[in-house]
């Protein structure tokens, strides 16, 4: 009997204490709590891709990385005969013909990959991801930074490197391709002034959505060191490979995740008009 007598009186000692605790500092609590939530809102939650980036929001905005080697058309370009229903009648070529099979989106264990993954990530800073690619001859990395401050998880930043591997060609060209995506409400659009030969500079894009409120993407060319393709075709004057090309599409939400299906149609657009 002693012992039913000291357990309710225990509990009403604790639940006191707490209760006086909680009153005096929930606004600390408060504040602490969503700066503690707030950190884990952004990361590389896409664990079916490479990379890609996205907010632990349902139906938000959501990036990707795709990459290839593109030394000749013929390299990107892969015969097919199997039925694409996505690609069939949204370009005035034989889109069922074209695959591109050295792209590289969606972790897949049949494309020859050396290894990869993160070699360190902390859930509320980032970390470093290095991808041996082999198929394509090249090692990417990226390089995932959260920078702490704002309403919606503060900001960050990717960097995107890549070194030729021991077997790559003396002259190697790997074409890269960020995409994002609105899923559900929301805007998502491009700031700069269109220009048939591609953007100059950085790629500056503003989109707004209930969750997340305004926001912006910056693209830039990154440090000096980078080095773009020098000229060596007439068809450089009407593509110039100093420039990024920008193209939009849009595709039902459910198709969002195939960016690689996708890509196609810009692809082929491009070759149309």
């Amino acid at each position: 009997m002693l012992q039913l007598w000291r357990f309710p009186a225990l509990l009403s000692l604790i639940f006191e204490l707490c209760i006086s605790f909680s009153d005096a500092q929930q606004e600390v609590l408060s504040q602490n709590w969503k700066r503690s939530n707030g950190s884990l809102l952004w990361g590389p939650y896409r664990p079916n891709l490479y990379f890609g980036v996205r907010p632990r929001i349902p139906k938000s905005l959501t990036t990707g990385l795709l990459w290839a080697r593109t030394d000749d058309f013929e390299k990107v370009q892969h015969s097919t005969s199997r039925n694409n229903s996505f690609l069939r009648g949204r370009a005035n070529v034989n889109a069922n013909r074209f695959l591109l099979a050295d792209f590289r989106h969606t972790c897949e264990q049949h494309e020859g990959m050396a290894g990869y993954g993160w070699d360190e990530y902390d859930v509320r800073h980032g970390g470093r991801q290095t991808i041996h690619d082999a198929g394509n001859s090249i090692d990417i990395t990226t390089e995932f930074v959260k920078i702490p401050g704002g309403e919606h998880g503060g900001s960050w930043g990717v960097r995107i490197k890549g070194a030729p591997r021991d077997d790559a060609p003396p002259r190697q060209f790997t074409t890269l391709v960020f995409y994002s995506a609105m899923e559900g409400f929301g805007s998502l659009r491009v700031e700069n002034e269109p220009d048939e030969l591609g953007i100059e500079g950085a790629v500056k894009l503003a989109g707004s959505s209930n969750e997340l409120g305004d926001f912006n993407i910056e693209i830039t060319e990154g440090p000096e060191s980078n080095v773009h393709p020098p000229p060596t075709h007439k068809s450089y004057a009407e593509k110039p490979l100093d420039r990024t090309m920008v193209a939009s599409l849009q595709t039902p939400d459910e198709q969002i995740w195939q960016a690689k299906r996708t890509l196609p149609i810009l692809v082929l657009s491009s070759l149309v008009n």
